[in-house]
């Protein structure tokens, strides 16, 4: 019997967040690091403002900046590349969660998978995230539940998968909170 069935559009802003998913849970793009990297060029460029020529200073504050605006660049680089290999195809596919295994069907196939090949599960504010491994997951549109609820699922995908949800955050958010919440609110 089937639990929860979810369809999915794979399309520009699905890929997109995949993979900032993918960079924020396995890439670990320490948001610490990218700050104290990005602080530190600016502030060398201006405690050495008087001290170096007025043209390397700026180049350090710009470099500094830099790091800050383009800490996802990453990410969204995989996914425009994805997104190229894909063209205008975006396929629609059909998650199927019983209590056994889930139902895969997509355009070209169908086939099951079982719970325990899923190794690390996901969510931001769009959708949640099963990963198989790095750069390889099925991402579920929280609002394309058509059997159970989004709500609910968290609790069902963690029992059957003994692994807890984490939050796929970006960088500016996890900058901008100052932590790492555990659970996004809903």
């Amino acid at each position: 019997m089937k639990k929860y069935m979810v369809k999915t559009i794979h399309d520009r802003k699905a890929v997109t967040a995949m993979s900032m998913a993918n960079a924020s849970l396995y890439h670990a793009n320490d948001p610490l690091k990218i700050a104290g990297l990005g602080t530190v060029l600016i502030a060398l460029g201006f405690i050495l403002r008087g001290s170096i020529p007025p043209a390397v200073s700026t180049v350090l504050i710009l470099i500094g900046c830099l790091v800050f605006s383009n800490a996802d660049y990453s990410a969204k680089s995989d996914a425009r590349k994805v997104l190229q290999q894909m063209g205008e195809n975006f396929p629609t596919i059909q998650l199927s969660f019983s209590d056994n295994a889930i139902a895969i069907q997509t355009p070209e196939q169908s086939g099951t998978l079982d719970y325990h090949r899923i190794k690390r599960l996901g969510e931001d504010h769009a959708y949640f995230f099963l990963f198989l491994g790095d750069h390889h997951a099925y991402v579920l549109d929280k609002a394309g539940f058509i059997t159970g609820s989004a709500d609910t699922f968290p609790a069902f995908i963690e029992a059957k998968t003994d692994l807890t949800i984490e939050p796929a955050l970006g960088f500016w958010h996890k900058i901008l909170t100052c932590k790492l919440p555990w659970r996004l609110k809903r």
